[in-house]
């Protein structure tokens, strides 16, 4: 895990905030620090790095962004296909939007919905509202 440099940027934050709390909170000086310290959260990362030599771009006939795009999305889909990661999960993980990881699914040959005879059945049991 690999925390970012926050301390210069989150604390003038913390004292902006306990400055700019309302007369009618019953804590002032604390108003507006949870807004930040959800934020600082954010700041934590984890990544993982990857070798591979040079060779394999030209190989593929790609350069290293879209590389690492590919393998984000391809690390997405699998995580996503054995019930690891949500849709949702999976599309953050792979930074595109929950849609486009959708649809993208096709492209890795993965079924986007996975759905058994029950579930299916289920499903198109209940009746469409009607059109107004």
């Amino acid at each position: 895990m690999q925390m970012l440099p926050c301390e210069d940027w989150f604390q003038p934050r913390l004292k902006h905030c306990a400055k700019s709390g309302k007369k009618d909170s019953p804590r002032p000086e604390t108003a507006g620090l949870t807004k930040w310290l959800n934020r600082a959260r954010l700041l934590v990362v984890n990544a993982i790095t990857l070798e591979y030599p040079d060779t394999w771009l030209a190989a593929m006939g790609t350069d290293a962004v879209h590389f690492a795009q590919d393998t984000k999305m391809a690390a997405a889909v699998k995580l996503y296909e054995v019930g690891r990661f949500t849709s949702g999960q999976a599309a953050r993980f792979a930074g595109v939007t929950r849609r486009d990881f959708l649809l993208g699914c096709r492209q890795w040959g993965v079924d986007s919905v996975n759905w058994d005879a029950t579930e299916l059945a289920a499903e198109f049991a209940t009746p469409l509202p009607p059109r107004i």
